[in-house]
């Protein structure tokens, strides 16, 4: 019980994981008291990292006492469960327990498989709203999942009360609601009952106006040349805790003559909406991570997007000792990060910084007005954290051959298709008889709708393995 409740204490966390409490914890699920089992698989749903998962899976059947105590309690006038050994446990306490396991992309499935979702739905509709606030916050870390999407869209009711919430519920729960459905959204577009709901989730914020005359029509490609011609905005996707240091560094960048979006100034209330519109029209986003920051749902949202639509992403790492993984460092991968944690002095980091963002949003040209001389390297950590120049990403590049125009790629014929999988290590009976129109296809299909471009790469093309699926990645990003 103190573990349990010293882990509520985000500071605590990273401590605790270095002292390796959860396979210590993990030994008590098997045990019969049922308090000692609820405590440990309590305080494991905070300190668990990703890839400590299999405790849980092996131990599945304290999920199931979980779940059990949860139902006993939603449907209890009290709110409260009392186990077998006389410990009385709260409903929102056992909704948080559950939604912390959530977060853990390993524990997302099983706890769909064990009945949760129903239970969740109904602590969603509750007058309380700290009640349905945890509640939507746990159905959407499961629709994370592929497999959970399916389920969510075959609970009974639930797309309904999600949509009628986003569109009349309360300020949090309604962004929440909406959070939920935009992550579902290609999902929702293949199913037969909520396609149109689908379509209006993938569609673009405005359409663009129909012009009625020679004049209009002039004004309008004038228009679209200009807008295609712009520079973008430098786009920081963070989460609020650290807020005060990051409008620093957005100051600065402003300072320097670049476009920042930053939800506390560019927007009423934070949606999810005109986040990915801020996305969209990025040229650079900064991806500020903390473990707060890979537990919000919100976060994953827009990193992933951000992601998806091939953006050129900076991380920031904000939480000293914090070490990506999951998702989080799938995104983050083998790229060079800067760490405004506190474990350097803020100016010894911020210079770098500004001349990689200065560099980006103006196609490599050098930056000449910094605060701080060019020094012969940047300030950029790896994931030791440590400065490491002979990996960093030269200033200047070599000139190299244009990729191929994606109008040309349309029209490959098999030896050039054949010439490019080799090239990339690819082969196999389905992938080299892909066309030229279907490889150009592809790669539209990667940026708008990504869950069909990988499932597509499994079902239709026959990639069976990351290094396959990573080989073709590498060969895609060839092309423009």
């Amino acid at each position: 019980m103190i573990i349990h409740n010293v882990a509520m204490t985000d500071s605590n966390i990273p401590m605790l994981q270095e002292m390796k409490f959860t396979p210590l914890l993990h030994t008590f699920l098997s045990f019969t008291n049922d308090t000692i089992r609820m405590t440990a698989i309590l305080a494991m749903a905070d300190i668990m990292k990703e890839d400590e998962s299999h405790y849980v899976e092996a131990n599945s059947d304290v999920l199931v006492f979980l779940i059990k105590m949860f139902r006993s309690a939603l449907f209890n006038t009290s709110r409260t469960a009392k186990d077998g050994h006389g410990m009385i446990w709260g409903v929102l306490e056992l909704a948080k327990g559950i939604g912390r396991l959530a977060r853990n992309d390993g524990n997302k499935k099983v706890l769909v498989e064990k009945g949760c979702l129903p239970l969740l739905l109904k602590l969603a509709k509750s007058t309380d709203l700290e009640e349905q606030k945890e509640a939507l916050k746990s159905i959407w870390a499961l629709a994370f999942d592929e497999t959970n999407q399916e389920r969510i869209i075959q609970e009974p009711g639930m797309i309904q009360f999600l949509e009628t919430q986003n569109k009349s519920g309360a300020a949090d729960t309604k962004s929440t609601c909406y959070g939920i459905l935009w992550t579902m959204r290609y999902k929702l577009l293949k199913s037969d009952d909520y396609k149109e709901l689908g379509i209006r989730l993938t569609a673009k914020q405005s359409a663009s106006p129909t012009p009625h005359n020679t004049k209009e029509k002039a004004e309008l490609e004038k228009s679209e040349k200009e807008e295609k011609s712009a520079k973008g905005h430098v786009m920081i996707s963070y989460q609020w805790a650290n807020q005060e240091i990051l409008m620093k560094i957005r100051d600065r960048i402003r300072s320097q003559g670049e476009k920042v979006w930053m939800d506390i100034d560019d927007m009423e209330g934070s949606t999810l909406q005109a986040m990915a519109e801020a996305i969209e029209h990025a040229d650079v986003v900064l991806i500020c991570m903390s473990r707060k920051y890979k537990d919000s749902p919100n976060c994953r949202a827009e990193a992933e997007y951000a992601h998806q639509l091939r953006k050129k992403v900076i991380p920031l790492i904000m939480e000293k000792g914090y070490r990506p993984d999951g998702w989080l460092g799938m995104i983050l991968g083998a790229k060079l990060f800067y760490d405004f944690s506190g474990k350097y002095p803020f100016e010894s980091k911020i210079d770098g910084l500004l001349r990689e963002v200065h560099q980006t949003m103006n196609g490599g040209e050098k930056a000449t007005t910094l605060s701080a001389p060019i020094k012969t390297y940047d300030e950029v950590d790896g994931p030791e954290e440590e400065i490491v120049p002979e990996r960093r990403a030269p200033l200047y590049t070599a000139a190299r051959a244009p990729p191929p125009k994606l109008s040309e790629v349309k029209n490959w014929n098999p030896k050039q298709i054949k010439d490019w999988l080799t090239k990339h290590k690819l082969s196999g009976a389905r992938v080299e008889k892909l066309t030229g129109k279907e490889v150009a296809f592809l790669q539209k299909l990667q940026s708008t709708a990504p869950e069909f471009y990988y499932q597509t790469l499994k079902s239709d093309v026959g990639l069976k393995n990351l290094t396959e699926m990573a080989n073709f990645e590498a060969a895609m990003d060839e092309l423009p």
